[in-house]
């Protein structure tokens, strides 16, 4: 079918004419003058951030297909504002029309409800009622001929929702619209194909940084307000601490643990345990790494099987002595006769909470997490911003607080609120807040089952619903300047609306709430202030609650947004503890301006803020947030920031940066370099030895002539010694020296030709289109890493080209091909280096012998080694073993940058 993209009057079957009211974004323009090819396939798939107008993308290409519709949401606030675009949007009067229905069981020209309605009706405990419940409802839908199905965020599929959104879709065959601004791109390959079976392939994917160069999204900042555990919290955690450090010393030199260890029969004979050994490799390391840190001599079949020498055994640390107990407590062989020792360790370590299920936990107590991530000092960083924020901006002030639980203990019903705020949660923000009363300071609270409002606005909201009965409300008890609304049954979303009106009209200036009620779908553009004070650390929510800050606001053309982050520092962990590491990972998923001293340019990560990476030692709480306020202070230099960094480019290309493991001192071409100048200058004190010794003989004839017997044959003696201990230990270091730059390698200078032969491998295999203008490009970075990136791929192509890319340039895990790359240094000395083939060229030998070849084309010489065969389980064994004892191998992490 195909649609004229100028054609905005539609009166083909729609019940009535319909028109967008306003001029298109240009995102959204584009992809409206392309709708038939990206139709092509039946399926339109658009990636955006929040507040870019997908919702409103999505009502024009159903109206323009022009066949009644099925619209899916997440939840309830988000079906609802399908629903209120649709009739504000694009009808001339702004009603609602009698063909548009929220209820599946009654489905109309424009049907909108949620996935959780669509898995209930099609759901029921009897097999054959649910066969003929699904059966009722596809009969519904084909009589009202719905041709069109519009899935709105649908990375929030569960399972069961999956299973039956797809019965719904193989029985209609319809046209598809996916949008969502969180594409699942960290699942596994078979996770991405079940998605894009539903949603079809990304069709555009617009990031925000393109969306803030046209002026769809504000400018804004993430700041990070940084707190140390309270009084008691802090007792807790050193407690916590000592318990580590004491059990880590105590098992690491537990003989009963090393003999136990060392009697299980891989162990014993290593050699006729190679299977075993290849699937629990982790397991039989960390038990010679245990055995090795307790004196025990390894023998040389245990130390062959790994093809290490004695002195690279790696060092004992708690992560490899976790490894080794889990194997210990949990292996189902081999410890029989251990099994009362076992049994009292199992019980010792869940006793002191270091064992949860089947997982051992010696580098963090469990209980570390939940005190930091719920610490009361953040609390009251939260009273800290919004004083600092109430400050800045007065009347002007847009707060939401976001956090998890509603904590309704805290509202009691006396006289008096003197509680102490001793949890994190809705009310107990509220309490705080109330408690420091602020001028101009507005408070609101808005949750699923508690609303709050000044009582001044009680008024402002009985004008917001004029054709309403009045909603009922009652004053709190310890303070009648506020009141609580008690909306009746059926009138819940209606509050919702009506708070955010509220909101929106300065009533209310500071609004407290869940994340699941306002985290996502809610929409409120005049928002300039956003605190996350949630625990939430994934990708896919973190993003959606962020995305509520960043809307501009029509008539407000100056608008920026802060973005609150909250963090309780851990003083005994020099990285900063869990809650930052938490912080970390939710910052891979953030891309923003970076903050003075660095120059405005776009990155992502938390280092744009200038928080240290985890490999330096974090400085106390108030030393970081000095200038994060400083800054803060001054909203017009973050517009200013955002102009200067957007000039560099035009678009957000994802990368692959290579980089040395995160425990070198310095990068890997420095520190190749620096093997070889250490070679030279150990070459140089050999040689300075054997002039010790030529001198000897000289003195030695010098004293015939002097005849200073005494004197000179003590010197000839310590020059002779002095001279034989430099031989041994320079000539070691030498060979160490040399040896490691000769087996090191720099990959750096191939990640080009390696991308392009895994680019021809992909085409092939018809993962990424063939001989499409696709190019794969690297190039080295001042720190010495290298990043490529693939130009002219889709989201998709892109997103399969870097990870698969990443497979290759990791260390090897248990692939099922690996490549033996074959080079030679100086065309003299032979170097071996070994990639994986990536999973998905490596289900046929088909697949794998064509990645070699391409491998052999653009790369050098190979050889295609198979590891599921005895031989070549031992070669995977052997290099496996080499690579835990180094921390030279390559490490490769996706980022994105501007350009």
């Amino acid at each position: 079918m195909k649609f004229a993209a100028e054609n905005l009057l539609l009166l083909m079957p729609l019940p009535a004419p319909v028109q967008f009211k306003f001029p298109w974004r240009g995102y959204q323009q584009r992809i409206l003058e392309e709708l038939d090819d990206h139709l092509a396939n039946d399926h339109l798939h658009v990636v955006a951030p929040p507040g870019s107008g997908k919702t409103v993308l999505g009502l024009e290409v159903l109206c323009r297909l022009g066949e009644p519709a099925l619209v899916l949401a997440p939840t309830l606030t988000i079906r609802d504002q399908w629903v209120q675009r649709f009739c504000e949007l694009f009808l001339a009067d702004g009603t609602r029309p009698e063909w548009l229905s929220t209820n599946l069981r009654q489905p109309d020209w424009l049907t909108v409800s949620t996935y959780q309605a669509l898995h209930a009706v099609c759901t029921n405990p009897d097999p054959a009622v649910e066969a003929a419940e699904t059966a009722a409802l596809i009969a519904r839908l084909r009589e009202q001929g719905v041709r069109t199905l519009v899935l709105d965020e649908a990375h929030h599929l569960q399972n069961a929702w999956w299973r039956s959104l797809m019965r719904i879709k193989e029985a209609l065959t319809p046209t598809v619209v996916g949008l969502t601004a969180t594409p699942p791109y960290d699942v596994s390959a078979a996770e991405w194909k079940r998605y894009c079976e539903l949603n079809g392939p990304v069709d555009a994917e617009i990031t925000v940084p393109e969306l803030v160069a046209a002026g769809d999204l504000c400018p804004h900042q993430d700041y990070v307000c940084f707190s140390e555990p309270t009084g008691s919290e802090g007792q807790r955690l050193h407690e916590l601490h000592e318990l580590l450090r004491a059990e880590y010393a105590a098992m690491r030199h537990d003989p009963a643990l090393a003999a136990a260890l060392a009697s299980h029969p891989a162990l014993q004979a290593p050699h006729d345990h190679l299977d075993w050994i290849y699937g629990q490799l982790p397991s039989f390391a960390a038990s010679l790494i245990v055995l090795h840190a307790q004196g025990r001599a390894l023998h040389p079949d245990q130390l062959a099987v790994l093809g290490v020498e004695p002195g690279d055994v790696p060092p004992l640390t708690p992560e490899w002595l976790e490894k080794a107990l889990g194997f210990y407590l949990f292996e189902p062989t081999g410890f029989e006769a251990h099994q009362a020792h076992r049994r009292a360790l199992e019980k010792h370590l869940r006793q002191r909470g270091l064992l949860t299920g089947r997982r051992v936990t010696l580098r963090f107590h469990p209980q570390l997490d939940q005190l930091l991530g719920a610490s009361l000092s953040k609390l009251f960083s939260i009273g800290r911003i919004v004083e600092f924020e109430q400050a800045a901006l007065g009347a002007e002030l847009r707060l939401v607080v976001l956090t998890d639980y509603i904590r309704r203990e805290f509202m009691p019903a006396t006289p008096t609120n003197e509680l102490p705020l001793n949890r994190l949660g809705v009310l107990p923000v509220f309490e705080l807040l109330r408690r420091q009363t602020q001028p101009h300071q507005r408070l609101g609270v808005l949750t699923g089952s508690v609303v709050i409002v000044p009582t001044s606005a009680l008024s402002a909201l009985l004008a917001a619903a004029p054709n309403q009965p009045p909603l009922p409300s009652q004053p709190l008890p310890y303070d009648n300047a506020y009141s609580v609304v008690l909306p009746p049954a059926g009138r819940q979303t209606e509050l919702v609306g009506l708070v955010t009106q509220l909101f929106e009209q300065g009533d209310i200036t500071t609004l407290i709430g869940t994340k699941a009620l306002l985290g996502e779908g809610w929409d409120a553009p005049c928002l300039n202030t956003l605190v996350l004070a949630s625990f939430v650390g994934s990708f896919v929510q973190s993003n959606q609650m962020r995305g509520r800050a960043i809307r501009t606001q029509a008539g407000q053309s100056e608008k920026t947004s802060h973005i609150w982050h909250l963090a309780c520092l851990d003083p005994h962990a020099s990285a900063g503890g869990p809650d930052l590491a938490l912080l970390r990972r939710r910052f891979q998923a953030f891309v923003g301006v970076a903050l003075p001293p660095q120059a405005p340019g776009l990155a992502e990560g938390l280092g744009r803020l200038g928080v240290p990476p985890a490999t330096e030692a974090v400085p106390p709480a108030e030393t970081l947030n000095a200038p994060t306020f400083a800054h803060a202070l001054d909203r017009p230099a973050l517009s200013r920031r955002w102009q200067t960094a957007l000039a560099a480019g035009s678009q957000l290309v994802p990368q692959l940066r290579v980089r040395p493991d995160f425990e070198l001192p310095e990068p890997l071409p420095r520190l190749r370099r620096l093997y070889l100048t250490r070679t030279l200058a150990y070459l140089l004190a050999e040689l300075s030895c054997a002039l010790l010794l030529f001198a000897e003989q000289a003195l030695n004839v010098l004293a015939r002539f002097t005849k200073q017997k005494h004197s000179v044959a003590e010197l000839l003696l310590l020059l002779k010694i002095g001279a034989v201990v430099g031989l041994v230990m320079f000539g070691r270091r030498l060979w160490q020296a040399l040896r490691l730059y000769l087996t090191y390698r720099d990959i750096g200078r191939d990640v080009e030709p390696i991308a392009q032969a895994l680019l021809a491998a992909l085409g092939r295999g018809g993962l990424v289109r063939a001989g499409a203008g696709l190019t794969a490009v690297a190039e080295r970075e001042p720190d010495g890493s290298v990043t490529c990136s693939l130009l002219g791929g889709t989201a998709f192509e892109i997103s399969v080209f870097l990870r698969n890319l990443a497979e290759i340039l990791n260390p090897l895990d248990n692939p099922r091909y690996v490549l033996e790359r074959q080079s030679t240094l100086w065309r003299l000395v032979p170097q071996r280096d070994y990639h994986a083939v990536p999973e998905e060229l490596a289900r046929t030998k088909k697949d794998a012998e064509h990645f070699a070849h391409c491998w052999h084309q653009r790369v050098g010489s190979c050889r295609l080694i198979f590891t599921r065969t005895l031989d070549g389980r031992q070669e995977l064994l052997r290099v496996r073993g080499r690579t835990l004892a180094t921390a030279l191998a390559p490490r490769a992490e996706e980022r994105s940058r501007w350009q």
